[in-house]
């Protein structure tokens, strides 16, 4: 298991552990300090699927998806929690949250942006194999057993302006 596994690993017990501890208070206030440290983990669940998508290792960045998601489903009940009960904290402490919420969603619209480059290439890779495929079901062998070419196949696109 690589080390960058096990920071993931970590970061979602501690998440878990920290959202357990909240449901487990009832209706108080949320402590600003536990919203920080959530925000936090999910911010760095979603900063390595970025790295992932930067450098195009794709399998890696999918491979964080459950992580991912149950951080979303966590942040969303956190949301709701926030808005129900209030948050407990001094003015700086709200003041750090809401910069961390800046840079949260900061980080939210970039993983936008490169899921969308990825499925962009996901597409393009797709186009180019069925082309293929198309291509090279154009040639065949005749019944002598000679290589042939069916130029009465039509070609298949991708293109939606062919």
């Amino acid at each position: 298991m690589s080390t960058q596994v096990k920071k993931i690993d970590l970061i979602e017990k501690r998440l878990r552990n920290l959202w357990a501890s909240l449901e487990g208070r009832g209706e108080a206030e949320v402590p600003a300090s536990s919203i920080l440290e959530i925000i936090g983990s999910i911010s760095n669940i979603i900063s390595y699927e970025n790295d992932y998508l930067r450098a195009q290792e794709y399998d890696k960045a999918t491979s964080l998806f459950e992580s991912k998601l149950e951080a979303i489903n966590i942040m969303t009940s956190l949301a709701s929690r926030v808005r129900d009960c209030g948050v407990k904290g001094d003015y700086n402490e709200k003041e750090s949250i809401r910069m961390a919420e800046r840079t949260f969603h900061e980080l939210l619209l970039e993983n936008k942006m490169l899921l969308k480059d990825a499925m962009d290439i996901q597409g393009e890779v797709t186009k180019i194999l069925v082309e293929g495929a198309v291509e090279v079901s154009q040639h065949g062998y005749d019944r002598s057993g000679q290589a042939s070419f069916d130029s009465t196949k039509t070609n298949l696109s991708l293109d939606s302006q062919a």
